[in-house]
C-alpha cells in the first residue's frame, strides 16, 4: 500500500479537492441504499469526511475508517465543528474490525486503487464481506482500465486562489502498463504575496480496474456484482472515456 496523505497533504485536500461534489456521490448511494432495512454505512478510506459528514446530516450512522491519522483528525475537527456524531478510526482496508455489520460499506475516490497487489485487493474485498449483512450493499469506484490506456494520464498544474494566497498542485504521473498502475508524483507549494512559505511531495500508486477481473475478485470475496457504470451516474455505461469507473455489488 503507498504510504501517502501525511500531515501537509492532508491539511490542504479540502482545499485542492473543493470542486468535488460530495453531495452528488452520496445521492448515488442514498439511491442504492434506499429500500434496505437499516441506515448504517462504513467508509472505509473516508479522507477528511466529506461522505460521512454528507450521509450522516441525511440521517445516516456512519463509522469512517482511513490509514491516515492527519486525515481521521481533520475528518474528527470538521465533525465536531458541525455537531455531528461520527464514529472515526485509523485503520486499513485489510485488517481493520468494526465489531459490527453494516447496511453499506463504501469506498469511495478509487481507494480500492491504493491496493495496488492483488494480494492486498482480495483480503480488503473479503474484509468488506465480513462487514456487510447479507444483502447489504458494496458500493465503490476506481480507475477503469480501458480509459486509462486510451486517454493516458498527463502532467497537469492547478493554480488554485485562496483567501491566504495561492495553492499551485503539479502532478506527474507514470504509467506502468505491465503492472495495471499509474504512479503520481505529486508537487504542492503554498505561496503567499511572492513567496512560497511551505511545499511538499508525495507520490500516489494508483492501480486501474478491468470488469472481469473486478467480477473474479467479487465473486470470490461473497460479493455479487450487480452494476458497473461511468462514475457517478448509475445509468450510464462505462466507455472508453470514462475514467472513474462505479460498482454496486450484494453480499451474498
Amino acid at each position: 500500500m503507498s504510504t501517502t496523505f501525511g500531515s501537509d497533504y492532508a491539511h490542504i485536500y479540502d482545499r485542492l479537492y473543493a470542486e468535488k461534489d460530495y453531495s452528488v456521490e452520496c445521492d448515488l448511494i442514498e439511491t442504492v441504499v434506499s429500500g434496505d432495512q437499516g441506515r448504517r454505512i462504513l467508509d472505509l478510506g473516508c479522507g477528511t469526511g466529506g461522505h460521512a459528514l454528507t450521509l450522516t446530516r441525511r440521517g445516516f450512522r456512519v463509522v469512517g475508517v482511513d490509514l491516515s491519522d492527519e486525515m481521521i483528525r481533520v475528518a474528527r475537527q470538521k465533525a465536531a465543528a458541525q455537531g455531528l456524531d461520527i464514529d472515526w478510526r485509523v485503520g486499513d482496508l485489510v485488517t481493520v474490525d468494526a465489531a459490527a455489520t453494516f447496511d453499506a460499506v463504501i469506498t469511495m475516490f478509487a481507494v480500492l486503487g491504493y491496493l495496488t497487489e492483488t494480494s492486498q485487493v482480495r483480503p480488503a474485498l473479503r474484509n468488506v464481506r465480513r462487514h456487510l449483512r447479507a444483502g447489504g450493499k458494496f458500493v465503490f469506484d476506481v480507475w477503469y482500465g480501458p480509459a486509462v490506456l486510451m486517454e493516458r494520464p498527463t502532467e497537469r498544474v492547478k493554480i488554485m486562489p485562496q483567501t491566504d494566497g495561492t495553492l499551485v498542485r503539479a502532478v506527474k504521473p507514470t504509467l506502468h502498463a505491465d503492472r495495471n498502475t499509474v504512479e503520481v508524483a505529486t508537487h504542492l507549494w503554498q505561496i503567499s504575496g511572492d513567496r512560497v512559505v511551505a511545499q511538499s511531495n508525495e507520490v500516489h500508486r494508483v492501480r486501474y480496474f478491468f470488469i472481469p477481473e473486478l467480477e473474479d475478485l467479487l465473486a470470490d470475496s461473497g460479493l455479487r456484482p450487480e452494476r458497473f457504470f461511468a462514475f457517478p451516474d448509475l445509468s450510464s455505461p462505462a466507455s472508453t472515456s470514462s475514467w472513474n469507473l462505479g460498482c454496486v455489488a450484494t453480499a451474498v
